[in-house]
C-alpha cells in the first residue's frame, strides 16, 4: 500500500513537469497560474502586434512587401512577430507565432549580440525568466534576471530603426538615451509597466511591486492624459489679439510622439467669443498645410517630396518637429477679431494621418480615433 502511494505521489508531481515541458508555449498555458498578468498582457500591444490581431500592421507589411518586396515586410516582422526569429521549431512557430510578443518572447529567453545587435535566444530547459531573486514556481524552472528589469531589454525592439535609404524612422532608444529621465536610471519598465501590489501567482508571495503586463503606451489614454502640458497667455495689442502658447513634454522619457513616423500630435487653437463660438482657428481643415509649426511629428517625404509617407518610400524627413524629452516650445498667433473674448488650446493625438487610414481602409476606432492629451482656456487679457 506504501508502493502504490509513493508511486501514486510521484505521478502527480510529474505531472505538471510533463505538461509544460517544452521552452516555449502558448500564453494561455501561462494563464492558469499567472491569471491576472495574462489578463493584462491579452488586451495590450504586445499580445495585438501580430498581423491576425493588428490590421493597421497586417496592411502596412503586405503595403511594403508588395512595394519594395518581402524582404521589407520581412523586417517588420521581426518585431512584430518575435517567435518566428526564435530558431524555434517549426511546428512550434505555427502554433504560436499568432500571439504577438508572447509571454515566452520575455520571459524564456535572455539577449544575446546577433550581428551587432542585441536579440532574444531561448534557453533550454523549461527555464523561465523573471524580476524577483525568491520566486518558487512549481511547475518550470526559474531564474532571477537583472536584464529583464533593464531599458536595454524593451530597446532590442524599441529602439533604432533605419530603412534602406539610411533614413531613421524610430529613434525612440537615442531619445531615452539623451533624457534626463535615463541620467536619472528611470527605466522603460518604470513608466510603460508601473508597478502595484499583487501577487504574480495566487499561491506567492505578496508583492511591494508587481509590475503591469498592459503595457501602457501611446493606445492608452491613461498614458496620454497630461503627458504634456499647455500653459496659454492672451492679450490686445491695438486692434489685434496676441497668442503665445508654450507646449512642454513634461512626463515622456523620450520624443512626443516615438516610435512609428505616423503618430502626431496636433495643436488646435480657437478664439470664441461671448456665446463661445468660434471666430478664429489656426487651422480649419488640414494643420500641416495651414499651420505646419501646430504639428509635433516626424515628417517623412519620398524623392518627388510627397509627404506623409511610409517609412520604406522616404529618402529624407521634411522635418521633425517632435517635442524632445523635457522639451518646452513656444507658438505664437497673432489676428484681428474684436469680438474674441478667450482662448481654448487643444492638444490631440493621432496613430496615423487620417489620408493614410483611407487608403488602408483601416475604419476601426482604435486607430482612427483623436485622443486628448491636454487642453486650456484662458481669457483674453
Amino acid at each position: 500500500m506504501f508502493r502504490f502511494v509513493k508511486i501514486f505521489l510521484n505521478i502527480v508531481i510529474l505531472i505538471p513537469v510533463f505538461v509544460f515541458s517544452r521552452d516555449v508555449r502558448n500564453a494561455s498555458d501561462c494563464s492558469e497560474c499567472h491569471s491576472k498578468i495574462y489578463a493584462e498582457w491579452k488586451t495590450s500591444r504586445h499580445a495585438l502586434s501580430g498581423a491576425q490581431a493588428n490590421p493597421l500592421y497586417a496592411k502596412m507589411v503586405a503595403w511594403a512587401s508588395k512595394s519594395k518586396g518581402k524582404e521589407t515586410g520581412y523586417s517588420c516582422k521581426r518585431c512584430h512577430e518575435p517567435i518566428r526569429f526564435l530558431n524555434l521549431s517549426s511546428a512550434t512557430v505555427e502554433q504560436i507565432a499568432n500571439e504577438g510578443v508572447t509571454c515566452d518572447v520575455c520571459h524564456a529567453t535572455k539577449l544575446v549580440s546577433e550581428n551587432g545587435q542585441m536579440w532574444f535566444e531561448v534557453v533550454p530547459g523549461n527555464i523561465k525568466f523573471g524580476p524577483f531573486k525568491d520566486a518558487l514556481p512549481a511547475v518550470h524552472n526559474f531564474e532571477f534576471s537583472a536584464q529583464i528589469s533593464e531599458s536595454s531589454f524593451c530597446l532590442s525592439c524599441h529602439s533604432n530603426s533605419d530603412n534602406a535609404h539610411g533614413v531613421t524612422f524610430c529613434s525612440t532608444g537615442d531619445e531615452w538615451q539623451t533624457s534626463s529621465f535615463a541620467k536619472n536610471g528611470v527605466t522603460c519598465q518604470d513608466c510603460h509597466m508601473p508597478g502595484t501590489e499583487g501577487k504574480v501567482a495566487p499561491l506567492g508571495k505578496m508583492r511591494e511591486q508587481l509590475h503591469s503586463h498592459a503595457f501602457y503606451g501611446g493606445y492608452s489614454q491613461e498614458m496620454l492624459n497630461d503627458c504634456a502640458e499647455l500653459n496659454v497667455r492672451a492679450k490686445r495689442v491695438g486692434n489685434s489679439v496676441q497668442v503665445v502658447i508654450a507646449v512642454k513634454n513634461h512626463t515622456v522619457g523620450h520624443a512626443l510622439p516615438t516610435g512609428s513616423p505616423m503618430r502626431m500630435v496636433i495643436l488646435s487653437v480657437e478664439a470664441q467669443d461671448s456665446s463661445g463660438l468660434p471666430v478664429w482657428k489656426n487651422y480649419y481643415q488640414n494643420p500641416l498645410q495651414e499651420d505646419r509649426q501646430a504639428v509635433f511629428m516626424k515628417l517623412l517625404q519620398d524623392k518627388n517630396g510627397n509627404a506623409p509617407v511610409p517609412p520604406w518610400e522616404a529618402v529624407s524627413e521634411k522635418f521633425d518637429q517632435r517635442l524632445k524629452a523635457d522639451e518646452e516650445r513656444t507658438l505664437t498667433y497673432q489676428f484681428t477679431d474684436t469680438s474674441a473674448v478667450s482662448i481654448q488650446a487643444i492638444l490631440n493625438y493621432r496613430l496615423a494621418p487620417p489620408p493614410l487610414l483611407k487608403k488602408l481602409g483601416i475604419t476601426d476606432e482604435q486607430y482612427t480615433k483623436v485622443s486628448l492629451i491636454t487642453k486650456k482656456k484662458v481669457t483674453i487679457d
